[in-house]
């Protein structure tokens, strides 16, 4: 223990040390006060020392359980990890502090893990029916993975046995994208209202996912092509907030004659709304701006509008199971059925990895392979004929 005395100021100071942590960086706590005299101090650190002492204690124990390694894991992912991949993964990570965060990282075991699993798996609400389906606990299961591997890495953890040795449910099937018919789309663009047949445009036509419509702005509109930079998530409680695209994979897309079009009528209609209110149209405003709120056009819709609004307005034409997000699979079923190569299609949906999208998209790229034998054919047979008249 250490003690400073400052006479003038009369303010005491004690600093306790406990070693190095697992940084190989100097633990210590320490303590300030007023007091009257140096004599005075000297008794009073001997409280102060005491009660330290014992909050290190307490940190140490928590650090030595589960709770302690989500502690750092969650602060580290948190500033780094994007506001809605945080607040998604909230609710698991509450479950796993409460049903395994007591637990001494050093006696956690395989079989902790397994029982974990079956009370998730056999939860039932009051009706009767389970409260978690097998993707969502095999979520929980690797959110403790990618914890553990994690506090190997710190030397919190010797091994990650206790995770790997369980046993998680199979993910189920994931949902395999079921774009509108040509004749549905149809209908549903057509009798959309301005505003919101730009964005379905933006995703039927272009890719976009809805983050990325509403944060696309003028200046990333740049003739045939479409600069997607940002995208805007929802931080909850009506508020949202710019970021990178998803995965951070900024891209160009290249949109065709009719879209840069469409988006050049969409703007001169925007820029005559405000003038009859007597404003300008901000030069680098958003795409989808809220004119009503803000005649300048510098104010973004919100995430939850173009929802609600495809929603209502998919419920009213009769296709309440076509999902806004469906368009996007729609623009990339089209590309491959037109025989686009698919390194071509994953860069203008912007996957970091081909592998996504032709897991994604296998049905498309499946029939595309029919195609291609029966092109194949037709061509072998347009060679038969031609050389049996050239024979005769």
């Amino acid at each position: 223990m250490t003690l400073h005395y400052d006479e003038a100021t009369k303010r005491a100071k004690v600093v306790i040390y406990a070693g190095l942590d697992e940084r190989g960086q100097q633990r210590q706590r320490s303590k300030t006060w007023r007091s009257p005299n140096l004599r005075t101090a000297k008794r009073e650190a001997a409280t102060h020392e005491h009660n330290l002492r014992a909050d290190l204690e307490r940190l140490a124990d928590r650090a030595a359980t589960l709770n302690g390694l989500i502690d750092r894991w969650e602060k580290m992912h948190d500033a780094t990890d994007s506001p809605s991949t945080v607040r998604g993964r909230r609710g698991m990570v509450k479950r796993l502090r409460h049903d395994l965060g007591r637990i001494p990282l050093d006696r956690l075991t395989a079989p902790h893990v397994d029982d974990w699993l079956l009370d998730m798996r056999t939860a039932v609400d009051p009706t009767g029916l389970r409260t978690m389906s097998d993707t969502t606990i095999a979520n929980h299961w690797t959110l403790l993975r990618a914890v553990l591997r994690q506090g190997k890495r710190w030397k919190m953890v010797a091994n990650v046995d206790a995770v790997d040795d369980a046993r998680p449910p199979k993910r189920t099937a994931t949902r395999r994208p079921s774009p509108p018919t040509a004749q549905a789309f149809a209908v549903l663009f057509d009798s959309a209202r301005p505003d919101l047949r730009i964005a379905i445009a933006l995703a039927a036509y272009a890719g976009l996912r809805r983050g990325e419509i509403l944060a696309l702005r003028w200046s990333d509109v740049d003739g045939n092509v479409l600069h997607v930079h940002r995208a805007l998530v929802d931080l909850g409680a009506g508020q949202h907030q710019e970021k990178l695209p998803k995965w951070d994979h900024v891209r160009d897309v290249d949109i065709d004659d009719g879209l840069a079009a469409m988006l050049a009528e969409h703007r001169l209609e925007l820029v005559e709304r405000a003038l009859q209110v007597g404003a300008t149209l901000a030069a680098d405003g958003p795409v989808l701006a809220d004119i009503g709120r803000d005649p300048t056009g510098r104010t973004p819709r919100r995430l939850g509008w173009l929802t609600l609004a495809w929603s209502r307005h998919a419920d009213k034409m009769g296709a309440p199971d076509v999902r806004l997000h469906d368009l996007r699979h729609h623009y990339a079923t089209e590309l491959i059925d037109a025989g686009v190569p698919l390194p071509t299609v994953q860069r203008q949906l912007g996957h970091t990895q081909l592998t996504t999208t032709a897991n994604v998209y296998a049905h498309a790229v499946d029939s595309g392979g029919r195609r291609a034998a029966a092109a194949i054919q037709q061509r072998r047979d347009a060679a038969r004929e031609h050389h049996g008249i050239d024979g005769r």
